[in-house]
Formats: C-alpha cells, structure tokens, sequence
C-alpha cells in the first residue's frame, strides 16, 4: 500500500541535481553541486563508492545496462 512516507534518506554534502536507478536495482547513483558523483547501498542508504576529480558540478548522469 503507498502511504506518501519517505522510508529512507539519503545524504549528501551538495544539492543533488539527479539520481539514477543502477540496472540491477540495487544502487542508486547521484550527481551533485559538490562536484561528485556517488555510488549509495538502496538498502542502507550507505555510500559505497564516491567519484571525484570534476571541477564543476555534475548536473546529469545516465546509465547503460
């Protein structure tokens, strides 16, 4: 049953200007002002991985199986 709750909450030092569902289901993947692109658990909500090295924001992403 959907209820509009929020049941987890990710957070992240920058404004995150997208997200996207990994092909497995099982990650998300966001893009945000802080100039990383950061890899979080679904489950956890744990950050599993971040990738520096932009100098500017990363304001989109896209994901290929």
């Amino acid at each position: 049953m959907e209820t509009g709750q929020s049941v987890k909450t990710f957070e992240d030092t920058g404004y995150i200007y997208s997200l996207a569902i990994s092909p497995d289901g099982f990650k998300i993947i966001s893009c945000s002002s802080d100039t990383t692109i950061k890899i979080w658990d679904l489950e956890t909500g744990q950050t599993i991985k971040t990738l520096q090295g932009h100098t500017v924001s990363v304001v989109s992403l896209a994901l290929s199986p």
